[in-house]
């Protein structure tokens, strides 16, 4: 079920929604949909900036993105308000 449930949400995934889909595949335990969508907003963290959903995410899950040296960001100051 994990892999079909992967491939059929990247239809959804975008830079804004990214967060909420992570957070879903946490509390689903769906640990490689969770890691794809960690990366997905590792990669994709300048667009996520201004989106509501980066809120919804714990903060643990927070810390892991801007303690990630994959982060893609000048800075993480910026979005830290």
């Amino acid at each position: 079920m994990q892999a079909s449930v992967s491939e059929g949400v990247w239809k959804w995934v975008s830079p804004k929604t990214c967060p909420r889909y992570w957070k879903l595949a946490e509390q689903m335990n769906l640990t490689r949909l969770a890691l794809a969508c960690k990366r997905q907003c590792l990669k994709e963290f300048r667009e996520m900036g201004s989106s509501s959903e980066l809120g919804s995410l714990s903060k643990a899950m927070m810390r892991e993105l801007l303690e990630d040296a994959k982060l893609q960001a000048e800075s993480e100051v910026a979005f830290i308000g």
